[in-house]
């Protein structure tokens, strides 16, 4: 708790530190500097939702140290992120059940699945399917979700 409250006042004081001379909250000036809109999800909504059971359903096996707890999701949409989005699928040994996926009004497929083996693929060592990302200013964010980890001792 104590280290908690360190790191948070470490990050107050910088953000203070930046402040570039405007007027008003430097918190929220350094939030407009993002170039990037955040918007709350209600927890009764079918977004959060899909967000909740993605999270719960894709939480591998090897990171059973842990456990996550949703506090907050924001949907996210930063400028110029629509033009520039692409990436390379790495196909893994293990893959969510696509027969609860869910297919987005964009027409993006949200894999809900709990995983199981993936049997089609070539062997490989790469464990999950991941997305590769050569280029950071190609990436699109979707929701920013924040979250309490609950370690084991």
């Amino acid at each position: 708790m104590q280290v908690e409250a360190l790191d948070e006042i470490e990050v107050a004081t910088k953000l203070l530190k930046d402040d570039t001379g405007t007027q008003g909250d430097p918190l929220y000036s350094s939030y407009q500097r993002l170039h990037c809109e955040l918007t709350p999800i209600g927890v009764d909504s079918r977004e959060f939702d899909m967000i909740a059971k993605y999270l719960h359903n894709t939480h591998a096996k090897t990171h059973s140290s842990y456990t996550v707890d949703i506090v907050q999701i924001f949907r996210t949409s930063k400028e110029g992120e629509v033009e520039r989005f692409r990436s390379t699928k790495g196909v893994g040994g293990t893959e969510p059940d696509f027969s609860e996926a869910q297919l987005l009004d964009d027409g993006v497929v949200v894999p809900l699945g709990k995983p199981k083996e993936n049997t089609s693929r070539p062997k490989g060592s790469l464990l999950y399917n991941e997305y590769i990302v050569y280029n950071v200013e190609q990436i699109r964010m979707r929701y920013v979700v924040q979250v309490n980890f609950n370690f084991k001792i």
